[in-house]
């Protein structure tokens, strides 16, 4: 998939929760969150997302940041790397580097929609909560542009 190769900057990433009820939708790391997804012609991904305003630590150095600033930083931060596979709409990261250790020899299997060559949405099969909902995961995708 060609047009898949390349960097892609993020656009939105929502969440969205189903009940019985009705859904809604949250933005995890904001409405103006960041981020990066880099696709190579040899099978490789990588990925970072961030919140948009993140505390700086005192000192800059991250082995000399207090245990609230490693917290804080976490909890607005994510990255993996890995290889990846298409299988027509379905792109699969195999995980080997990640912040969440959990996540490393996982797959992270996405669906591709297509909204341009150059605009792509991901989206997270559906997973059942711990109280009942339905979520799902979209995350906005553009082709990056250097000169914009």
């Amino acid at each position: 998939m060609s047009k898949l190769v390349g960097t892609w900057e993020l656009v939105t990433w929502e969440q969205w929760e189903y009940t019985a009820e009705g859904s809604s939708r949250k933005h995890p790391f904001g409405q103006d969150a960041s981020g990066q997804m880099i696709y190579t012609p040899e099978g490789t991904v990588m990925t970072i997302l961030q919140k948009k305003k993140r505390s700086n630590f005192e000192k800059p150095c991250l082995g000399l940041g207090s245990p609230e600033e490693k917290c804080s930083a976490i909890d607005g931060y994510v990255s993996y790397s890995g290889t990846y596979q298409t299988h027509g709409k379905i792109i699969v990261h195999k995980i080997t580097s990640s912040l969440l250790p959990n996540w490393i020899g996982t797959d992270l299997v996405r669906e591709i929609s297509w909204c341009s060559d150059n605009s792509m949405v991901l989206s997270t099969r559906p997973v059942q909560t711990c109280s009942g909902k339905l979520k799902v995961e979209l995350l906005h995708w553009k082709k990056f542009d250097p000169d914009h």
